[in-house]
């Protein structure tokens, strides 16, 4: 449903339900990480969400800039988790090793909720900018366990200059923290271990990891036109050369590096 009391305002709601069905490794893929073997399950059945939203959005500048906020709430009934499982015994010989059998499985009720707030629009003839914040928090009802693949607060920023043949950005990136208390342990699948360790001497992974630690990235951008079949760019990312991942990666992101294009049309 969508409401505009005016011109510049307008409200948005949505109420929807969806379903999530297995997929082929989900019922039939035997794999191996971090000491687990996750076997098929045969009995597996869908997941189903049932979600509501509303958001708002106001214009500014003869509706030239946008300002909007959305908030959501969303169910999820026999949600999927991957956890421990029995198949003639608790462990399994692969790949010339033992390691604890687990598989996908539905369980209770779980629930996700979340925010966005974004601007996107006109400074000037010359300037258009955008931007956003986006978070996110899911537990299940039955564990009270965080929901894996929930990512931290994160959000970026862009401003962007043309003139004619000449264009210059910016573009501001960002992470916040995500405690190690809100990794979800039953299934492993975020690479908590692969964050910085507190205590290796622990076996309790709360006290023995950091978490997601948070980072900014900054980089810029330009162009130049010199007529219609001639352009060249040049990109800068990093620019600080920071040293981050993103979340739930076992690999980390490239550091500063440098990329020129020269583009030819005919």
């Amino acid at each position: 449903y969508v409401y505009k009391p005016t011109k510049n305002w307008q409200l948005n709601t949505v109420i929807s339900s969806g379903f999530r069905s297995p997929n082929i490794d989900d019922v039939g893929r035997i794999r191996e990480k971090s000491g687990n073997v996750t076997v098929p399950n045969i009995y597996l059945k869908p997941e189903f969400a049932y979600s509501a939203e509303i958001g708002i959005q106001k214009y500014f500048n003869d509706r030239k800039f946008r300002v909007g906020f959305n908030t959501y709430y969303t169910l999820l009934e026999h949600y999927i988790i991957r956890d421990v499982f029995s198949m003639n015994g608790n462990h399994l010989m692969y790949d010339g090793e033992f390691g604890d059998i687990v598989a996908n499985q539905n369980r209770g009720n779980a629930f996700i909720y979340g925010y966005t707030a974004n601007y996107q629009g006109k400074l000037s003839d010359y300037i258009m900018t955008t931007g956003f914040v986006t978070y996110t928090k899911g537990r299940t009802y039955d564990s009270k366990e965080p929901l894996s693949s929930i990512p931290p607060l994160f959000g970026q920023f862009d401003i962007t200059f043309t003139n004619k043949r000449f264009q210059f950005g910016t573009s501001f990136r960002f992470n916040s923290k995500k405690d190690i208390s809100d990794f979800n342990f039953t299934e492993g699948i975020d690479n908590h271990d692969l964050t910085p360790i507190i205590d290796e001497n622990t076996t309790d992974d709360t006290a023995k990891y950091f978490g997601s630690p948070s980072w900014v990235t900054l980089g810029f951008n330009s162009s130049f036109t010199f007529n219609e079949n001639w352009k060249i760019q040049g990109r800068i990312s990093n620019l600080f050369d920071q040293h981050f991942r993103e979340f739930a990666s076992g690999i980390s992101a490239p550091g500063r590096n440098f990329s020129f294009s020269l583009i030819t049309a005919f």
